[in-house]
């Protein structure tokens, strides 16, 4: 409950002196209760139960000095009420032994100091609420200092920041993990000094932009410390460090080591490759099953012509012509597969229709084989630079994805759709089949690693995932399923320009 009044305790043994100051505060005597005490035990025993708003105290009482009032048992910090101390003896020790103790004022006893009672009270008083204030806000700052140390050695990611002149001032436990090397390696130094892959890789742009009070973002960087035998990659996070009168001070990065994430992805990106090679020779199987039996045919009916002595010189030649295009189509296709697991280093002028177009080559018999209706329909026939062989990696796995589908759902008349346009400065392709589609539960984790709904010999899991990796970090683009009527639509936007 909020006090209605100023609670003063009085500590004196001396009853002539406690009256005086009594009748000092009459005139305040609605807005006062002053209880007043003549000893240091009763003193201390009022202090356990109550807290007054001032204690007033005779420095030498008849069982000990006042002074012990500010050691109560128990206070660890700092009294939660000020003291002032009186005495009748004007004596320096006194004073310094009051004041060292943790009075807030001491004052020699006399008619006058007691008539002006009330005015020390409230001078004592203001000058403990700046005390008090003062106090808190220390404490709110020591708080806030601890609390942000708290976050900043506890987070797992690298935290550093530095002065204008690039001097590194802050060095958590997660940049000690990350490159190896301790606090008192980097702290104080400058950021490019102590770190010197920072010009080599460029990343020094970033802290002289973050110091021109950008806040950016670099992504992808690779790190090598050699006197700490480290090395991998991370993303980098710059904000500017202001001061309370919005002065840019220096800056602070957050460092996201992406080391173990990037061996996660290769092994990722191996596991489907060794998958999609063991899709591709299944597709070279069909592919050459037809021109081998054709060849097989040829021969053999060239080998009864020329035993039965009826094989024709131009008979001859045009069995050896068919021959010699089946053996260009076979060599043909080994290429088609050879350059498919070939990355683009860089993005080529590339038309869609022709992406598609090897795609198809490449998985056609499977359609063939399973009467898949396809139609598709380009209205963009212009080039786009782009990584073409692994856009064909991306088809492929699409339009296997369907077959697959329609040979465990058994779809009677299955049909694929595939739609490329242009729309604002993205070229957009659409790719969809009526074979079902996917249950709504699990549309939206299609594109998960090691997420499927299929059991083994139908896939890894990881087909989708490297499609969006392929879309998304390499391309640039954005890739997203649906369902349609009776099936499943899958859109690619790759851009224009990149």
């Amino acid at each position: 409950m909020k006090k209605t009044k100023l609670e003063i305790l009085l500590v004196e043994d001396d009853d002539a002196h406690i009256e005086l100051i009594r009748r000092s505060f009459q005139s305040q005597e609605s807005g006062l209760s002053l209880t007043a005490l003549n000893n240091l035990q009763d003193a201390k025993n009022y202090l356990k139960k109550s807290t007054p708003d001032l204690v007033i105290t005779d420095y030498l009482l008849p069982d000990g000095k006042g002074t012990d009032l500010l050691e109560l048992e128990g206070e660890k910090e700092r009294l939660p009420y000020p003291v002032i101390v009186m005495t009748g003896y004007g004596s320096e020790k006194i004073a310094v032994d009051a004041m060292k103790s943790g009075a807030l004022d001491y004052i020699i006893k006399s008619r006058e100091i007691f008539a002006d009672m009330p005015h020390i009270c409230e001078r004592a008083l203001r000058a403990w609420n700046h005390i008090v204030k003062r106090k808190q806000a220390e404490d709110e700052l020591k708080y806030q200092k601890e609390f942000s140390e708290s976050l900043i050695n506890s987070s797992v990611d690298g935290i550093l920041a530095f002065d204008l002149h690039f001097c590194i001032t802050i060095w958590n436990p997660g940049m000690e993990r990350i490159t190896g090397m301790s606090k008192a390696d980097v702290v104080g130094k400058c950021a490019f000094e102590a770190l010197p892959f920072l010009k080599e890789i460029g990343e020094d742009v970033f802290f002289f932009d973050t110091i021109a009070g950008k806040t950016v973002t670099s992504k992808d960087r690779h790190y090598s410390i050699p006197k700490a035998g480290k090395q991998g990659f991370f993303d980098g996070h710059y904000s500017p460090l202001l001061n309370v009168a919005g002065e840019i001070i220096g800056a602070v990065a957050i460092i996201i080591d992406t080391t173990e994430q990037k061996n996660k992805d290769r092994l990722m990106l191996l596991k489907s490759r060794q998958a999609q090679m063991g899709e591709m020779l299944s597709m070279i199987a069909h592919q050459w099953r037809q021109p081998l039996t054709a060849v097989s045919v040829i021969t053999g009916k060239m080998k009864n012509r020329l035993l039965l002595k009826k094989l024709a010189k131009k008979e001859l030649v045009a069995s050896l012509e068919k021959i010699q295009n089946y053996i260009q189509f076979l060599s043909q296709t080994i290429d088609d597969f050879r350059n498919l697991f070939k990355p683009n280093k860089f993005p080529e002028p590339t038309a869609i229709e022709s992406v598609v177009e090897k795609s198809l080559f490449i998985i056609g018999k499977q359609f063939e084989t399973h009467t898949i209706k396809l139609e598709c329909v380009y209205e963009y026939k212009k080039e786009l630079k782009t990584y073409h062989n692994e856009l064909i990696q991306v088809f492929l796995n699409l339009m296997q994805n369907t077959v697959d589908a329609v040979i465990r759902r058994q779809i009677t008349h299955p049909e694929v759709r595939i739609h490329e346009y242009q729309r604002d400065d993205y070229i957009v392709v659409e790719i969809s089949d009526n074979a079902g589609g996917l249950p709504d539960t699990i549309i939206e984790n299609v594109f998960l690693p090691y997420y499927s709904t299929n059991d083994a010999r139908f896939g890894t899991g990881l087909g989708l995932y490297i499609c969006r990796q392929i879309i998304e970090n390499l391309c640039k683009g954005e890739i997203a399923v649906e369902n349609v009527e009776n099936g499943a639509k899958f859109t690619i936007k790759l851009p224009l320009t990149t």
